[in-house]
């Protein structure tokens, strides 16, 4: 494989292991212009902000919104919406369920509560009663195409429906907004701190911007998740030795009679459990888009390895690319083998090959990026993906409906800068009374 690839004009995909910290790093490039349409008339949402110093005080709210007093809720909030998601499984025992869209519920619904305090009730009514993933999926994908042509941006409001659907999440994510300040403080959410309820901010942020940020709280966090989920399910019912070895660890840790949702911490030092959440991770981080930077005119020049790339050059690093190197990760870097996360005397491999040593480069994993401008709710989204996993996997037998749907879901998966995916029709049998 190529370790750098010309992908557009003054545009490189680059591979070797250099990127992550020469780019990403503290003192690494800030974002080129696909974000710019991150840009509205109301103000720059928190991933569209290039410049590091600007985006370290934007990104001040968020850190404290991921301190300790917030984890503590948003884990009572995972337990409820785990326990919610298990209920609307069971009463749908023995019957075709779509596993992909009812990640989907529980996610947005977490993420409706951790961002807003709002139960946007997807997984009580089972299904999206609001059309908001579809709204998301449209809106993502003009965003997708819009980020190729910036020029453009300026002219959008003079053509009509050019961006109609991201106007209308825009309008959700206003209305949410409103609906919590009217409310007022109830519980250590997002909101909370973007809003700086908490105080600590100098200046009060601009409702219309916390708007923008809301949103990108809920888009971002619920495809993380329940994207990665989904992902994993498809792994999981199509290699049946994963799923019964993580079954395994799951009874063993907690047998039957015993809640995985009473301690949350277990589920952190459940080695296989983690390295199918990896594995997944690896293969399909939940941002298939470039994580675009930029050498910047006054910069003159940076190296990358043995690469000079030259000011007013954009530096694209895909995850899922670096993720699939032979270099990181060896052997079989194309298949879903958990065991390379595992520290083992020998590995045996899926054909039933035993060898001593595998590479697995925890240095280029970065499905939730790297550095300072990386995924601030990368410890809710492993909350979230543990706690489902592994009560799933405790309480039901599942088994694909329909093989055609497993045999094309990668064929489905499209890049909308995050992932848009197919269906998942499973049928899941309870495994106790």
């Amino acid at each position: 494989m190529d370790r750098a690839s010309l992908i557009g004009p003054n545009e490189l995909s680059i591979i070797p292991k250099e990127t992550v910290s020469n780019i990403l790093g503290p003192k690494g490039l800030p974002r080129g212009p696909y974000y710019d349409t991150r840009k509205h008339e109301e103000g720059t949402s928190l991933d569209g902000i290039k410049e590091y110093t600007v985006h370290a005080v934007r990104r001040r709210p968020w850190a404290r919104g991921m301190n300790s007093t917030a984890m503590k809720y948003y884990e009572g909030v995972i337990k409820e919406e785990t326990a919610n998601l298990i209920h609307g499984l069971r009463e749908r025992k023995s019957k075709e369920v779509d596993i992909s869209a009812w990640m989907s519920f529980f996610s947005f619904d977490a993420m409706g509560r951790m961002s807003f305090s709002y139960d946007l009730r997807m997984l009580k009514d089972g299904r999206d009663s609001h059309g908001l993933s579809q709204q998301i999926e449209n809106g993502l994908i003009e965003a997708a195409w819009i980020s190729h042509v910036q020029w453009l941006v300026p002219f959008l409001k003079y053509i009509p429906s050019a961006s109609k659907s991201w106007e209308e999440i825009k309008a959700v994510g206003e209305r949410l907004v409103r609906r919590r300040a009217q409310d007022g403080s109830i519980h250590p959410d997002i909101f909370y701190y973007l809003m700086n309820e908490d105080g600590q901010e100098i200046t009060k942020p601009v409702i219309e911007v916390c708007a923008i940020d809301g949103m990108l709280a809920i888009i971002a966090g619920s495809d993380t998740s329940a994207t990665t989920l989904s992902h994993l399910w498809y792994y999981l019912l199509s290699n049946s030795a994963c799923f019964n070895q993580l079954r395994s660890e799951v009874d063993e840790v907690f047998p039957l009679g015993e809640d995985p949702l009473n301690d949350l911490s277990k589920l952190g030092t459940m080695s296989y459990l983690n390295a199918c959440i990896n594995e997944v991770l690896r293969l399909y981080p939940p941002v298939l888009a470039a994580l675009q930077r930029r050498v910047e005119p006054d910069r003159g020049g940076v190296m990358v390895g043995d690469h000079l790339i030259p000011p007013e050059t954009q530096v694209s690093l895909y995850a899922y690319a670096i993720h699939r190197d032979p270099s990181h990760f060896w052997p079989i870097p194309d298949q879903f083998w958990p065991d390379r996360w595992l520290s083992q005397e020998e590995y045996t491999l899926p054909s039933g090959d035993r060898i001593a040593s595998v590479i697995t480069d925890h240095e280029v994993f970065i499905p939730f990026s790297a550095g300072p401008m990386g995924c601030v709710g990368k410890n809710v989204a492993m909350a979230e993906m543990r706690a489902v996993v592994s009560t799933v996997v405790q309480q039901f037998d599942m088994t694909v409906a329909n093989q055609s749907n497993l045999a094309k879901w990668e064929e489905d998966i499209r890049e909308v800068f995050v992932t848009s995916r197919g269906t998942l029709p499973v049928v899941l049998k309870p495994r106790h009374s």
